[in-house]
């Protein structure tokens, strides 16, 4: 999933010709469907790899600062919660403090917004609620 795709708007369902007549309507793809093909399988047959649980958490967060549209942060905080959830998994220590450090960088690159303060212009959950939210995400961990 490149930066782009999260800095633009998705393409509209209309397709006209040069002459300005409507040629097609196509089912535009969700950003939801976007971010299930990036990170589904790769989260599952990865997700006792501490190396691609890392760069899995590394592009959410890298992706983070770029989200244009409410329900995108939504929707990566999500997968962000499958792969903690599926990261508990590793047994391994000192895996398992490098996993939660990027983590816990994942979820505050999730929570940053210039615009907390502001509710989402797409009636969505606002950055605010998701960020109070956050500390349900962290999976308990014995110490």
């Amino acid at each position: 999933m490149r930066r782009g795709v999260v800095a633009r708007n998705l393409p509209l369902p209309l397709r006209y010709d040069e002459n300005g007549d409507l040629r097609v309507i196509t089912r535009p793809l969700q950003f939801e469907e976007l971010a299930e093909a990036a990170f589904e399988q790769i989260r599952i047959y990865g997700s006792m790899n501490p190396a691609v649980v890392i760069r899995l958490l590394d592009l959410i967060a890298g992706l983070a600062p770029h989200l244009c549209r409410g329900g995108d942060r939504q929707t990566l905080l999500h997968h962000t919660q499958l792969i903690a959830q599926d990261a508990t998994q590793i047994t391994n220590e000192g895996d398992s403090r490098r996993i939660e450090a990027r983590l816990q960088a994942t979820l505050t690159a999730l929570a940053n917004r210039h615009d907390l303060d502001e509710p989402p212009q797409d009636g969505t959950e606002s950055d605010v609620q998701t960020s109070r939210s956050l500390a349900q995400v962290t999976p308990e961990h014995d110490e």
